[in-house]
């Protein structure tokens, strides 16, 4: 990735921050072999959306110069001129959302702090599952690695209290758990 700097992305790309999109601009001849060949990509690619499909984990990612790279920060090098020095948090939720008031440069802890719910998820809480030995509501939580339990309740609005306390007391996104 150290090849691919933010003044070449400025060069091959224009970021739309509205709409998070990014689209290829034509490129210079000295980036092919031969006059055909710049022809035949600019043909095909200038002008259109670039960074458009999508990995295994749902982030739209596309290659620059042979390397992968992840849309969210590509947006992020373009407009602020450097990588992201930490991970990169959708704060939405929304991986394809690369407006870049939806991006955030967080620390990996940080970013664990505004995941969205498992599609697993049987409580629909975050952080709350029933107990099917002791017939109660369980709730915990992972903070800096280590789980917490926050105790075993009658109710599920109990466990869910004490779990949505914990993500307050430990600076939880507002957005944790949603989606």
């Amino acid at each position: 990735m150290n090849d691919v700097t933010p003044e070449i992305l400025r060069e091959f790309l224009t970021y739309d921050s509205d709409t998070g999109l990014l689209f290829w601009k034509f490129r210079d001849r000295k980036w092919f072999k031969d006059d055909a060949t710049c022809k035949s990509w600019n043909a095909r690619f200038a002008l259109k959306q670039a960074m458009a499909s999508k990995n295994s984990e749902w982030y739209a990612e596309g290659s620059v110069l042979g390397v992968r790279v992840r849309a969210h920060r590509v947006a992020w090098a373009i407009f602020y001129g450097s990588w992201p020095e930490g991970h990169i948090d959708h704060i939405d939720g929304n991986k394809l959302n690369n407006k870049i008031e939806n991006l955030r440069s967080v620390s990996p802890s940080a970013n664990n702090k505004n995941a969205k719910i498992r599609t697993d998820n049987t409580s629909g809480i975050l952080g709350v599952c029933f107990d099917k030995q002791t017939k109660k509501w369980m709730a915990k939580i992972s903070v800096s690695g280590r789980s917490k339990n926050l105790g075993r309740f009658d109710d599920i609005g109990q466990a869910k209290a004490a779990r949505k306390a914990a993500e307050v007391k430990y600076g939880f996104h507002a957005n944790h758990g949603m989606r």
